[in-house]
């Protein structure tokens, strides 16, 4: 009887080798407290859950932004009539949209069950396809999916097999320049959700840096010919826009020959902005009475 219990075994695992083939080129992280906290720091649930049969849950996912809104609009594409998803021929699938300011990269997805994940298991055909006409081939690229009701791999409606899809995109930084001078990079750049994007701006020769933009809201910047501005842990789309002024040198001298009424002072200024004062009291010169300053300043 041992002998036989013994053969009975290995005919199962047999047969689960033979139709249960695990593709997971594309999967997101597997199981486990830390990982589920990574999850939810970087994606918000989509409430699209419709009508579903009891032995199974799906779940779909999008990388937010800040605010915790959702950076993909998902909508279900193709789903099989009945209203439910059972095994063989239920089938729900999606196609994300990314949002303005965002780009698209890839699905990634997970199938568990009894706390295994699956990856992209096949039986009679993948569980996670490129779309819903071709479940043969398993989903690697593109913004649609399929999830499709493969054969039991012992779900019921006690110990529910779980499918979870997550839409991953990364946000855009678009940095403009005004005239005299220049940003790198500039234009709109792509940035890895979460990294950190640096920018470095430089004023052309004779000009100052006047002012810098993040989302359109002033912010505090030094008056100098080049400045930097990083921004920190990307989640969200932005903007940065720097603009620059002409600078000029006011110099104050006395303007007599071979004789020094005063030490010239020397200042700069941005156009637009007021002329620097004389520093100390009025210049003053034996038999001679000070009327002002040529050009008069303003």
């Amino acid at each position: 009887m041992k002998l036989l219990a013994k053969k009975t075994m290995g005919l199962l695992l047999a047969t689960l080798v033979a139709f249960g083939v695990v593709a997971g080129t594309t999967q997101a992280f597997a199981g486990g407290d830390a990982v589920a906290s990574k999850q939810a720091d970087k994606y918000t649930e989509i409430d699209m859950q419709e009508p579903y049969i009891k032995d199974a849950e799906l779940h779909v996912y999008s990388v937010k932004d800040d605010n915790g809104s959702p950076a993909a609009a998902i909508t279900i594409t193709h789903k099989n009539s009945g209203g439910v998803d059972p095994q063989l021929t239920g089938v729900r699938e999606y196609t994300a949209a990314a949002k303005e300011g965002w780009v698209f990269k890839n699905w990634t997805y997970e199938q568990f069950f009894k706390d295994k994940d699956y990856g992209n298991y096949k039986g009679v055909f993948y569980s996670f396809s490129k779309d819903h006409n071709n479940k043969s081939i398993p989903y690697t690229s593109g913004n649609v999916i399929s999830v499709n009701r493969t054969g039991t791999i012992g779900e019921s409606t006690l110990i529910k097999r779980i499918y979870k899809v997550y839409a991953n995109l990364n946000p855009t930084i678009t940095a403009t320049a005004g005239g005299g001078g220049s940003i790198t990079p500039a234009g709109k750049t792509e940035v890895t959700y979460g990294e950190n994007q640096k920018y470095n701006f430089t004023a052309n020769e004779g000009y100052i840096i006047a002012s810098l933009k993040i989302d359109g809201v002033e912010q505090t910047v030094e008056h100098t010919a080049s400045g930097s501005y990083e921004f920190n842990a990307v989640k969200s789309p932005h903007t940065i826009e720097v603009s620059f002024v002409r600078e000029y040198t006011i110099t104050y001298t006395d303007g007599v020959d071979n004789e020094a009424i005063f030490t010239d002072q020397v200042y700069k200024a941005a156009s637009g902005s007021d002329t620097p004062a004389f520093e100390g009291t009025a210049p003053s010169r034996t038999d001679y009475v000070f009327t002002g300053w040529t050009p008069t300043v303003a």
